[in-house]
């Protein structure tokens, strides 16, 4: 048998002996925490070894020992290094003064668990060793005082637990003094608790608000995002501030499957072109139907006289959601098949992009800053001749050229070290009755031509 389950390319003789010992392997690391505090350390009857090798892998030493008793060594490969070169020389030497030569300056300990030898981090062996191991018991209620059966109550690390009773009660042993206590019961709060030496710990559930799985925008309202059945997409705040982002469009280029999205030109304040999965007309307009805090954005209203309907106005450039401060969304959801269409109708055929803007929170009033400086430049100018290189290649090819003296290198000229800052405060907070939040943002960004930029106020 073979002692380290989890290196790979270790080969086992059957398919059989394979799936024992991975399930071995799996319950003896998961009470491995709970065993060395009170497991036999003795190897008075593990028989003793002769190994002569030189240069050899610490893994096939532990092969020889394995083959020599009847004992398996279990470890982890980022607790003991195996692919380390030992030479030894041992006969008829006891496996525990075997394993003690072989370990000396590692930071673990091993202990004997059934027919196992299980290597662990010494400090799992000390923490739990120099702690009083005591039983702990109590009763789990819920918000109202009622008891609240089958609740799982688990010592944090380990598999050592129980479950409450019909009235509530629990009763768990071996625990030791300092070791945390994990209530859970489904539809409810997990609970930590620290039992720092008490025998005695009531615990009150809360219910569980949100779900148990990340909501999701759908038009109507929100639902679970296990529960869907249609294509959508969520970026959170978190993901979208990733990266600086001038525009609601950019916060969600390149992250969101299924959405292409382009930029028209490379000036700054240029509108974006978004593409729900693909084209999907030839006369009609691309865009997809922007919903912000439940109020549709009709194309036609944002679209001047002239313009083409498609949702990006040709004449000005922008997009319909550009007058939107990036700082001010909390989370963008995309519906991109047909479940757009039964809540918004034909608006809804080239997808949706629902937009949800933050709101105040609950507590005084408190305000907040969010702000960057930025500088761009040029990535690689091309590489042209000068003006006397160029006078010089006229000259030897024989080309008639007037001559005036000039030596300007227009893309110097052109070119600058472009700017970029973004300020923006807000203001928020609330009662039980009222939430509130202002907010006003600054971007001045400057293009890398030098009569390029954009300037934009949102309040």
């Amino acid at each position: 048998m073979k002692k380290n389950a989890l290196c790979a390319g270790r080969h086992l003789k059957s398919r059989s002996n394979q799936i024992m010992l991975i399930m071995k392997m799996s319950a003896l690391f998961l009470f491995a925490a709970i065993f060395v505090a009170s497991a036999n350390d003795s190897f008075s009857q593990v028989g003793k070894v002769t190994i002569h090798l030189e240069d050899a892998k610490l893994s096939k030493i532990f092969d020889e020992i394995e083959e020599q008793t009847s004992y398996s060594l279990f470890y982890k490969k980022d607790v003991v290094d195996d692919e380390r070169v030992i030479s030894i020389s041992v006969k008829e030497q006891k496996v525990d003064d075997v394993l003690a030569q072989l370990l000396a300056g590692e930071n673990v300990s091993y202990r004997v668990v059934d027919r196992n030898i299980v290597i662990v981090p010494a400090y799992l062996n000390d923490d739990l060793s120099q702690q009083q191991a005591i039983k702990v018991q109590g009763k789990v209620t819920d918000e109202t005082g009622g008891p609240v059966p089958g609740v799982s109550v688990l010592v944090e690390g380990t598999m050592n637990g129980t479950v409450t009773n019909m009235d509530g009660n629990y009763i768990l042993e071996n625990v030791p003094e300092n070791a945390t206590l994990q209530f859970s019961f489904v539809g409810m709060k997990q609970q930590n608790i620290n039992v720092n030496g008490r025998t005695t710990i009531d615990v009150e559930m809360e219910q569980e608000t949100i779900g148990l799985d990340e909501v999701v925008a759908i038009g109507y309202g929100v639902m679970r995002k296990s529960d869907m059945t249609g294509a959508t997409s969520r970026l959170t705040e978190d993901e979208m501030n990733k990266s600086v982002a001038t525009s609601p469009t950019e916060m969600m280029q390149g992250r969101v499957p299924g959405v292409n999205i382009s930029q028209n030109n490379g000036e700054p304040g240029a509108g974006m072109s978004v593409r729900v999965r693909g084209t999907n007309s030839i006369r009609s307009g691309q865009e997809p139907l922007y919903v912000v805090d439940g109020v549709p954005l009709d194309n036609a209203d944002l679209t001047p006289e002239g313009a083409t309907p498609a949702g990006i106005d040709q004449a000005s450039n922008k997009n319909p959601i550009s007058f939107l401060n990036p700082d001010d969304i909390e989370s963008i959801d995309i519906l991109k098949d047909a479940s757009a269409t039964a809540i918004y109708g034909a608006r809804g055929a080239n997808g949706v992009v629902l937009i949800t803007t933050k709101k105040g929170i609950k507590g005084e009033g408190t305000i907040s800053y969010n702000g960057y400086y930025g500088v761009s430049q040029v990535r690689e100018k091309m590489d042209v001749l000068s003006a006397s290189q160029f006078r010089q290649y006229t000259k030897e090819d024989g080309t008639k050229l007037l001559d005036l003296g000039g030596s300007t290198d227009w893309q110097d000229q052109i070119f600058q070290s472009a700017k970029t800052q973004n300020h923006n405060f807000s203001y928020g907070g609330g009662t039980e009755n009222l939430m509130y939040r202002a907010s006003i943002g600054y971007l001045d960004q400057e293009g890398i031509i030098t009569t390029t930029g954009m300037e934009k106020i949102n309040g």
